[in-house]
């Protein structure tokens, strides 16, 4: 971050934080239940060849969603802020989208094979490929936009490239060890509307930043979300990695609804409470930081950590919803909830971006967090009323 903001001017920082909102399109949308696919059924003993037929002509039917979703996006950024050639950049968010299926395919797959030495080896090729790439070009090459986006391609490529390179022996597999498969392409559907939801909420203040702000400040505010999303992210990761794993072995041991909800409510409790804390302290300390972590230019950036910071906080109440559904059997429910919570982000966040109000937009965010969790509960309540305790 502190090379970064040394050789990356605001303006181009604003530009390239949004062209980054999109490049998980595919991976999180369109190409999602792929990845989940692999999740749950690679393993060892899979052939590649056997499997990767099926795979790529389920991956072949979204193609169309994913280009025709990247145009719309494309060109709200062209519209919204001074994107030069957006008809090039839209065939860069499709390179790097799709590339970016191959490296978290690759990913999943060294898990679901127990290989975690190596997951955590690709893991850090492809952050280190990305932290570095893009500010080396810019330094290496002067422009710093188009060197922004020539380094991310690099990461890209190298990154889907090491993945590929894990699980060249799965090519020499056996076709008589295939297992029993459901369909790819019955994945596609499934995931592709919680995906959508979720991914607009997520990158919904990032758009709409670009439009309530100047060049210069929207610069700032993707510089606050890289550094403030760290700490909402990795709450999110002690839920994924403690509370999930604990409340579907509970489901499968047989506890009731009563119990399952309870659980849920305190790893929302802890992930939201101590997410909070987090970014107040984050904020706190901030002011220190510069010229130290991040540049004397990018100085104003810290008076948005906490609303930066907010924007990402307001994601994490949902999945902790949709997994206590999914462990009392109501799945389905989660689309119904994601478009929800969606769409009362995006009325919020447009209706603060449309009233030009710097400060409004600023508090909005810090606020955003607690009006969807409130939301979100009492959705769930609501569908769950006559099973858990008044």
């Amino acid at each position: 971050m502190r090379w970064s903001s040394a050789v990356v001017p605001p303006e181009a920082l604003g530009i390239y934080g949004l062209l980054l909102s999109a490049q998980p399109l595919a991976s999180t949308v369109t190409h999602q239940g792929l990845i989940k696919h692999v999740q749950q059924f690679w393993n060892v003993r899979t052939p590649g060849r056997s499997y990767l037929r099926p795979w790529f002509a389920a991956g072949v039917r979204p193609l169309g969603w994913l280009v025709a979703g990247l145009a719309v996006v494309t060109t709200y950024f062209a519209v919204s802020t001074c994107l030069p050639f957006p008809a090039v950049w839209w065939v860069w968010l499709v390179a790097v989208n799709l590339l970016g299926v191959v490296s978290a395919t690759g990913f999943a797959a060294l898990h679901s094979e127990g290989r975690y030495w190596g997951s955590f080896g690709l893991a850090t090729v492809g952050s280190a490929s990305r932290s570095f790439l893009p500010p080396l070009l810019v330094v290496l090459g002067g422009s710093a936009l188009p060197m922004l986006g020539f380094g991310f391609l690099l990461h890209a490529l190298l990154f889907a490239a090491v993945a590929v390179w894990c699980h060249r022996q799965a090519w020499q597999r056996g076709s008589n060890e295939a297992g029993v498969f459901t369909t790819p392409q019955d994945y596609t559907r499934i995931f592709l509307g919680v995906g959508l939801f979720g991914w607009i909420a997520a990158a919904a203040p990032r758009w709409l930043a670009a439009q309530a702000l100047d060049a210069t400040t929207t610069g700032y505010f993707m510089l606050a979300t890289n550094l403030a999303m760290i700490v909402p992210a990795t709450f999110h990761l002690l839920a994924e990695n403690y509370f999930v794993p604990s409340l579907f072995a509970a489901s499968r041991t047989g506890a009731g609804q009563r119990e399952l909800y309870r659980m849920t409510v305190r790893a929302v409790a802890t992930v939201m409470l101590g997410a909070q804390v987090g970014l107040f302290c984050l904020a706190a300390v901030a002011p220190w930081l510069v010229g130290v972590v991040i540049d004397a230019r990018y100085a104003p950036a810290t008076d948005w950590i906490l609303a930066a910071g907010g924007g990402v906080l307001a994601t994490l109440s949902l999945p902790c919803v949709c997994h206590f559904l999914a462990a009392i059997g109501r799945q389905s429910s989660c689309t119904y909830f994601g478009a929800i919570s969606a769409g009362l982000r995006l009325a919020v966040l447009a209706t603060l971006a449309a009233a030009g109000h710097t400060e409004a937009f600023r508090n909005g965010l810090c606020l955003l967090p607690w009006l969807t969790l409130a939301v979100d509960w009492w959705l769930v309540r609501r569908l769950t009323t006559s099973l858990l305790p008044t």
